[in-house]
């Protein structure tokens, strides 16, 4: 348009062992001969060894097991979230990480469930799913340490703003981005504010049509500064966010949305909607024109504009950067790291954003980047996109291998940060988080039983366990 009651004491200690094998059995009666078990465990050895390589291990601190298995959780400035129950009404419940103590529980509205927490400054703000929640949905937001109800608002949190305490929120009869189809003769304003989030003070407010569409400078929950407003007539606005000031605005009468109803099997020959993504510091719209009679690769015409002023700053048409497979098509247009991706059935296309020029191409899937460096993996290879094979950690800008992370698997999506890696052995899940800055995985430590579902933020770590409750600990290297 985007896990819980009970506490351990913070002084237990997870039993982490050593990154050796179990002692070695007696000595084999045979002075002479090999002993039988001396291969299998120089293989497992070896494993180890690949895995872990020369890194140092961190100890994993005991602070928190949830008595139950939450529906969810999330891990938030210094507080685990775990929401208890999928349907309405469900409990939210807060701990502090640090100690594994309980700060607050709280319980949603009967119709309606909680399932998000967005952290800015004093106070979180409890979020229910706004696509299922009868309208209007409200956001509450309270005291992050008490629980304390501070302000609520019919409106459903977008984006949050730099600077650290301002947040961008949509209030409509009708949620924002819920799939909602336009019908013509609707068209019920939509209010796009900017809100502080500590007092629920408004301090700029937009009325749009329902169906525009918005585009921010940053990732789904990363702070972002600038956003473009696409018009249903095609018209481009760009927004400060701090200050609500249109900074440029652009006609582009092909990004209209369609007066008539579209054919059931798509746009008409010749034609297909243009997409507008942001990547870097430009708007760039991708019209792509395609005649599905001759089965003939579509020419793809990319315009890049200014993000703050909308002035253009290039265009280029090029012909036949598509899958190179007969009649496929790109499907999706976005920022990726530093640069432009369009997506395909096998394959991602880069474009570089200051000039429009394709650098490279490929088969493998970008799962988060950071800057020019980002995670690679293979989402095909056995029918089931998850988990991935052919970890790497590459280049975003030229395709160079900087890591392959051969043995290991990712056991969290990494949402906009790099996915938390895993590896089971002996009845033990083996940890590591991904460096970017320094291409390599990086050992945090092993703990008995199997686990998924892992989130981190700063030095702690909250994963799933086999039975549904989560654990926590503090990496304490």
């Amino acid at each position: 348009m985007a896990q819980r009651a009970g506490w351990a004491p913070a002084g237990s200690l997870i039993d982490l062992g050593e990154l050796a094998d179990a002692p070695l059995p007696d000595r084999d009666p045979d002075p002479v001969g090999v002993p039988r078990w001396l291969p299998p465990v120089i293989i497992i050895a070896l494993v180890l060894v690949g895995l872990l390589g020369d890194t140092p291990r961190n100890d994993l601190r005991l602070v928190l097991t949830t008595p139950s298995a939450p529906a969810s959780f999330q891990l938030a400035d210094g507080v685990l979230y775990a929401f208890d129950g999928s349907f309405a009404p469900n409990h939210l419940v807060a701990y502090r990480i640090r100690d594994g103590r309980r700060l607050w529980r709280v319980t949603s509205p009967h119709t309606s469930t909680y399932d998000f927490v967005t952290s800015v400054g004093r106070v979180a703000l409890l979020m229910p799913n706004s696509c299922v929640s009868p309208a209007p949905v409200a956001m509450v937001a309270v005291d992050r340490r008490s629980g304390r109800t501070v302000w609520r608002r019919e409106a459903v949190p977008q984006q949050p703003i730099v600077g650290g305490r301002l947040i961008v929120m949509s209030r409509s009869d009708v949620p924002y981005g819920c799939g909602e189809t336009a019908r013509p003769g609707t068209d019920p304003p939509t209010f796009w504010e900017a809100v502080d989030a500590e007092t629920g003070r408004v301090v700029w407010s937009v009325p749009t049509s329902r169906w525009v569409r918005v585009l921010f400078d940053s990732g789904v929950g990363r702070a972002a500064s600038q956003a473009v407003f696409v018009a249903p007539d095609g018209t481009m606005t760009s927004r400060n966010l701090r200050t609500g000031r249109v900074t440029g605005q652009l006609s582009r009468p092909d990004l209209a949305m369609p007066t008539q109803p579209q054919p059931v099997d798509g746009s008409p020959p010749g034609f297909q909607a243009p997409e507008v993504a942001i990547a870097g510091d430009v708007a760039v719209v991708v019209r792509r024109r395609t005649d599905p009679a001759r089965n003939a690769p579509a020419r793809l015409e990319l315009g890049a504009y200014d993000l703050v002023t909308l002035k253009q700053r290039w265009s280029t048409g090029v012909s036949g950067t598509t899958v190179p497979q007969a009649g496929a098509e790109f499907y999706g247009t976005s920022g990726c790291g530093t640069m432009l991706c369009l997506y395909g059935p096998t394959t991602t296309v880069f474009f570089d954003p200051r000039d429009g020029r394709e650098r490279w191409r490929t088969d493998l899937s970008m799962m988060v980047a950071e800057g020019d460096r980002g995670v690679f993996g293979d989402m095909s290879s056995h029918g089931n996109p998850w988990p991935p094979e052919r970890l790497s950690i590459r280049e975003v800008r030229t395709g160079r291998v900087l890591a392959e992370l051969t043995n290991w698997r990712p056991i969290s999506d990494g949402g906009q940060s790099a996915p938390m890696l895993g590896y089971v052995a002996r009845g033990r899940t083996w940890l590591a988080r991904i460096d970017l800055r320094t291409a390599r995985a990086v050992s945090i430590g092993s703990a008995p039983g199997w686990y998924r579902s892992c989130v981190t933020e700063g030095p702690y770590l909250a994963c799933r366990r086999e039975d549904g409750s989560v654990r926590a600990w503090r990496m304490t290297s």
